[in-house]
């Protein structure tokens, strides 16, 4: 069996051996779902309330190790604390710390009238970068947006500004620490993980759930979409052909489009393409189940054809944007199904016997509309159609 393990230190020193349980969400459960602004809730062992390791506003680091090598870590400062408190010489008392990521840190600053001058995504993130402490890094770096924002003057949190940009592009918001939040555009691409799939048993080229929930008309499922921006109109569009078969499943976006046109192409899109007709995916796994050389296993390249060799324990513990195939069998079939998908976010539940973790993936044909010409999402008018 592989050796395991989580450890955590606090700006000073290590705490692993206090801590009693830990558990995160990073990334989002679906494409249309807020990200996570809490990196992690761990609770630890209280004996004395005077020398107890952590204070308010404190940053705790965590990470994945796989014997002495680390291979997922993520931060976040401490927001909250709660006391559970035994009765009698209080010998079981402990503690529970909520910490918080750059994105729910961003959510507890408030901008006031602040003047956003009209342009790409990219610079009015560099804008805001001007105003804010946190960092929010467009990648790829240097790039540059196709979709142009109208002025605003904004009065909001950092955090829902950030959402409001993301919606135009369906850019996938990636933060695993206290400091930075990245803004990561399908330019950047997501990482491929050819070498591992999600599957019914463990191997060194598959990690295994023990439980697989396929979730179909949910979350994204809409057939009509309005798009409405701070400058222009708002623009509706609606796929007939589903709602004729499913009814009316409408949905709103909120943008700062600075036209018309991208704002009913964006609407006609995501009407159309979130009303196929999708599995998506809930996976359980358990870390223990898994082999070694599983975790290990490394990415070669993104959809976009840049180098990346992540290995699959920083995909899966990080929450990666990441392509991986999911093989599942239904009741009644011979044989899987496997469907090509996008790990939107993680779950995990850590204690010091075991860790169980939960992932969250979307059919990677809701993504298609943003990577045009690719041997992974397809060639338009080749091999798939676009409007």
């Amino acid at each position: 069996m592989a050796y395991y393990a989580w450890s955590f230190a606090d700006s000073t020193s290590t705490i692993t051996s206090v801590v009693r349980s830990m558990s995160y969400t990073m990334g989002r459960y679906s494409p249309d779902d807020m990200e996570a602004t809490v990196a992690a809730v761990i609770t630890l062992i209280n004996n004395d309330d005077a020398t107890f390791p952590l204070t308010f506003n404190e940053t705790v680091s965590i990470a994945f190790k796989i014997g002495a090598t680390s291979y997922a870590q993520i931060s976040g400062r401490v927001a909250a604390f709660t006391y559970q408190d035994e009765p009698g010489t209080g010998g079981n008392s402990s503690v529970t710390a909520t910490l918080l990521n750059a994105f729910g840190l961003n959510s507890q600053v408030e901008l006031t009238a602040a003047s956003i001058p009209a342009g790409t995504i990219s610079a009015q993130i560099a804008t805001l970068n001007t105003l804010i402490d946190l960092d929010v890094n467009y990648l790829p770096a240097g790039g540059t947006s196709p979709y142009t924002m109208a002025a605003q003057t904004y009065t909001g949190s950092p955090s829902d500004y950030i959402r409001t940009l993301s919606n135009a592009d369906n850019a996938y918001l990636f933060c695993k620490d206290y400091s930075n939040v990245n803004y990561w555009t399908y330019e950047q691409g997501f990482v491929v993980m050819n070498a591992v799939s999600i599957g019914r048993t463990a191997s060194s080229s598959q990690l295994a759930y023990t439980n697989i929930r396929r979730r179909k008309f949910i979350k994204p499922f809409y057939n009509q979409v309005t798009v409405s921006s701070t400058s222009v109109a708002a623009q509706t569009a609606t796929n007939a052909t589903s709602v004729t078969s499913y009814g009316r499943k409408a949905f709103n976006l909120d943008t700062f489009y600075d036209t018309t046109t991208q704002a009913a192409n964006a609407a006609s899109w995501y009407a159309n393409a979130w009303s196929t007709e999708q599995f998506s995916f809930e996976a359980d796994f358990i870390v223990e189940n898994q082999t070694q050389s599983m975790w290990t296993q490394t990415a070669a390249n993104t959809t976009t054809g840049k180098i990346d060799t992540s290995p699959m324990a920083s995909i899966i513990f990080q929450a990666l944007p990441a392509y991986i195939n999911v093989k599942y069998r239904p009741p009644g079939a011979a044989v899987d199904t496997t469907v090509p998908c996008i790990l939107e976010g993680v779950s995990i539940q850590a204690t010091p016997e075991q860790t169980r973790g939960t992932l969250y993936l979307t059919p990677a044909v809701f993504y298609s509309r943003f990577i045009l010409n690719n041997s992974y999402f397809g060639i338009l008018d080749t091999d798939r159609l676009g409007w």
